[in-house]
């Protein structure tokens, strides 16, 4: 192996071996209290790894649209290994929102309340033999610019055999919250409903340390650590669990941000640049007076 590619390696396993100190070292400053909600997690046996199928609850309840504020704890009050991948199964969630709410002539809001991993759209219409075009678009946050997703065609029509309807429409995996039907030829709100499919993702966590285990979710300031255990969790007897009714851990104030500390360093370093601007003005100010002091009598 070549010097340069010895010392790449070299320094590849040293960020390696910080990120996962830093991570550690977070991972056990973490607390239960840190997170507004936890779930009591029910195995039905012993098992050396766990898996839960992951509620529309926990995307309704956490922060991050990529579930990092969630942590598995033990019985001692520690994180334990886990991760989050895609569920195995098809098999997904469909759910329908509020009905439509219509911002504009032609524009239609939905509030998917949680940021589930949506994979199919589908917009259904409630008068029969109806068609209709739509843009879809979709954002995270009240406060972003809509982002276009796809555009379909979608229909309601009466048969002999009963109801014809459309297909849903596959998307772009998005875990935005609101989305936006434009349609040029607008119809009633009420006669409107979106309907998202998504799969929901599967945890896995090892069993390290005494149960009962406790899934905690919702904090804006903690981040869970995540342990890749794919390389050999095919070797371990992985056991389903579910999880019992949640309970109020830190409380609703933890999904908000924590306010930033008062830049007291930034304070000082102004104070100093005034006062250093103020001694100079000084100075110049007492050159320019003896500058212009007319000389003493000969």
């Amino acid at each position: 192996m070549k010097r340069g590619a010895r010392v790449g390696c070299c320094l590849s396993w040293a960020l390696a071996t910080c990120t996962q100190t830093v991570s550690l070292a977070h991972a056990a400053n973490l607390a239960p209290r840190d997170f507004a909600y936890g779930q009591p997690i029910v195995s039905p046996a012993a098992a050396s790894a766990y898996s839960i199928t992951l509620p529309l609850t926990i995307y309704q309840a956490t922060v991050r649209d990529d579930l990092g504020d969630l942590a598995i704890f033990n019985a001692r009050g520690e994180v334990v290994p886990s991760f989050i991948s895609q569920a195995r199964t098809d098999a997904g969630w469909s759910g329908e929102t509020a009905q439509a709410r219509e911002d504009a002539r032609g524009d239609y809001v939905f509030d998917l309340d949680g940021h589930v991993p949506v994979e199919r759209v589908d917009l259904r219409l409630a008068e029969a033999n109806s068609v209709i075009a739509a843009h879809l678009y979709s954002r995270k946050d009240l406060r972003d610019a809509w982002k276009f997703v796809a555009r379909g065609r979608f229909y309601r029509i009466h048969t002999p055999r009963g109801d014809d309807q459309s297909e849903p429409l596959a998307v772009p995996l998005s875990r935005d919250r609101y989305w936006l039907a434009r349609i040029p030829n607008p119809v009633s709100a009420s006669d409107l409903v979106m309907i998202a499919a998504w799969r929901p993702s599967e945890l896995v966590f090892l069993a390290q340390g005494d149960p009962p285990f406790l899934l905690a979710y919702g904090s804006a300031s903690a981040t869970a650590t995540r342990t890749d255990l794919t390389p050999f969790i095919a070797a371990v007897a992985v056991s389903a669990a579910t999880l019992a009714n949640a309970e109020k851990l830190g409380g609703v104030g933890r999904l908000a941000p924590a306010k930033p500390p008062f830049p007291w360093r930034r304070c000082i370093l102004w104070l100093v640049l005034v006062g250093a601007l103020a001694a100079l003005g000084y100075m110049a100010a007492r050159l320019l007076a003896e500058t212009d002091r007319p000389p003493p009598p000969s």
